[in-house]
């Protein structure tokens, strides 16, 4: 393990490639804040809505199909409380469009 500018980082020998890192943001840094990711059933919305939740988020969810939205609500339900946080993240709603 290297500390290059605060960071705990893994360098392979001999190669200078990074291999792990800590992440720069507080696993609570939205925690209070709520979220509506349009498109959060798939790709970058289902990732922002998940990231989210992982910070500490309320997230509301939509978009064009009622079931990718239902697995992303449950995968955050699944990940349980964040740290820091007595209730973790919440799924508000899920809002399709028929």
């Amino acid at each position: 393990m290297d500390h290059r500018g605060g960071l705990d980082v893994q360098v392979l020998p001999g190669r200078g490639e990074v291999t792990s890192f800590r992440p720069a943001l507080a696993p609570d840094l939205l925690r209070g804040k709520t979220a509506w990711i349009t498109g959060g059933g798939t790709g970058l919305g289902r990732a922002m809505a998940l990231r989210f939740a992982a910070l500490g988020a309320s997230v509301a969810l939509s978009g064009r199909r009622l079931e990718p939205l239902e697995a992303v609500a449950g995968e955050i339900v699944e990940a349980g409380p964040v740290d820091g946080t007595p209730d973790g993240a919440k799924v508000l709603d899920l809002y399709y469009l028929a």
